[in-house]
């Protein structure tokens, strides 16, 4: 979705989402390690440390894979 926004020019409202849904995705999970560590101690520890190394294994990638992507594949506003 946030492509489509960009194509149509509109860069502040897309980095708008974009800052939207990535914030809300780590409310999301930090609300739910807290439910599970209130539940249960040990799988509150286990899931937090799980989704520390997710988070991370996936910001890693997206910018190994935007480093390694060709010039003109990128898509650009116009």
């Amino acid at each position: 979705m946030d492509y489509i926004v960009f194509a149509a020019g509109n860069r502040q409202r897309a980095m708008g989402i974009l800052a939207a849904t990535t914030l809300g995705r780590v409310w999301l999970m930090a609300t739910i390690v807290l439910v599970i560590g209130i539940a249960q101690r040990t799988a509150g520890l286990s899931s937090a440390v799980l989704l520390m190394a997710l988070f991370t294994i996936s910001m890693g990638s997206s910018g190994i894979a935007y480093l390694l992507e060709p010039e003109g594949q990128s898509p650009q506003p116009r």
